[in-house]
């Protein structure tokens, strides 16, 4: 009887370890399984993930593209409407206004004659614009010539502080020099009163500046009480963009004259 239970036992105690061991073994096998299909899900997810991100950068590219076109011909439209079919896509002399606004930006330093060291035109590189001087005896600018990329930077003077030229396109010059404010320099005895009603950055009320006070260093560092005292004011409704309006004189005019001519406002011009 004892010899046929020690047997008996020996047989469970097998069976068990059979038994064990093959659901040890299916439990790997499932779990094997498992890991396969969830690393089968990630790279189906990710692979989703990239092809809708890739889908949607071209939709936003598409969408890019197509509103600068429209942006393109809307502003094609306004202007050949504002300057004439002839104008602005027309051939010759009278046709250019589309090609320049597309064309690149030229560069322009427009001297800061209230600045004690003028900047020499054979050392700097730059040439000057010979229309400017022509038309307004207080304002020089040079311009870069072909070889070069970019303008050099502007030096500070060590006695103001100021620096000696501005960078700007040479067309703001323009409707300062329309203006014929070299007309109210200190030969005249009438003060004048100029608004720039859109000053930011800067550059139109530097030339209005230099234009009235007669492009001197030394009329602009005098603030008597007898001098005649012209008024510059100067709005920019932005107040981010005044900001650098208030930078950019600080850096080219000296103390007396912001405080004896230059008037800056924030109203909307509208």
């Amino acid at each position: 009887i004892r010899k046929r239970a020690r047997i008996g036992a020996a047989s469970g105690n097998a069976f068990s370890s059979v038994k064990t061991t093959q659901t040890t073994d299916d439990d790997s096998e499932l779990l094997e399984t498992r890991a396969c299909q969830n690393a089968t899900d990630d790279r189906l997810i990710s692979f989703a993930q990239r092809w809708t991100t890739n889908v949607t950068s071209k939709k936003k590219c598409r969408q890019a593209m197509r509103s600068s076109s429209e942006a393109a011909r809307s502003f094609s439209d306004y202007y050949r409407a504002l300057y004439g079919s002839q104008r602005w896509d027309g051939n010759g002399a009278d046709g250019l206004c589309h090609a320049i606004m597309e064309g690149p930006t030229c560069h322009a330093a427009l001297i800061n004659r209230l600045h004690d060291d003028i900047v020499p035109c054979k050392e700097s590189g730059m040439e000057p614009i010979p229309w400017v001087r022509s038309m307004n005896t207080n304002l020089d600018a040079l311009w870069i010539d072909e070889g070069m990329e970019r303008l050099p930077t502007p030096s500070l003077c060590p006695s103001t502080s100021l620096l000696n030229y501005y960078c700007l396109d040479p067309a703001s010059l323009l409707p300062v020099i329309a203006l014929n404010l070299s007309q109210y320099d200190s030969s005249h005895n009438t003060p004048a009163k100029v608004l720039d009603m859109c000053a930011a950055p800067g550059g139109k009320t530097l030339a209005i500046l230099q234009s009235l006070l007669g492009g001197t260093a030394q009329t602009s560092n005098s603030a008597d009480e007898g001098d005649l005292h012209h008024v510059i004011v100067a709005n920019e409704a932005s107040r981010n963009r005044r900001n650098r309006l208030e930078n950019v004189l600080a850096d080219y005019v000296p103390l007396p004259v912001q405080r004896s001519s230059l008037v800056i406002t924030g109203y909307d011009g509208t």
